[in-house]
């Protein structure tokens, strides 16, 4: 990502994660699922539009994005807090 390039040119790159665990870019023809937190997908009051474009493809669970989150963390055997 390029922070400071002009809009529209800021990310040069994208890739996903193999079920293997390798990285590969994404395939401009494929279709990919993915989640994105309630505040992006529902245009959060910052004028961020990009999700208005999928209305046909896109399916809101209900669920809330800490709940989620907690569930994740109990079902982990261990949580780690590195030190920065």
């Amino acid at each position: 990502m390029k922070p400071k390039a002009a809009k529209g040119n800021r990310v040069y790159s994208i890739m996903h994660v193999n079920s293997d665990g390798n990285l590969s870019p994404i395939e401009i023809d494929r279709v990919y699922k993915f989640v994105a937190l309630s505040f992006i997908a529902k245009q959060g009051g910052d004028g961020f539009v990009f999700f208005d474009d999928f209305k046909g493809y896109r399916v809101d669970t209900g669920m809330i994005d800490v709940d989620v989150f907690m569930e994740y963390l109990t079902g982990l055997a261990r949580v780690y807090n590195p030190t920065e």
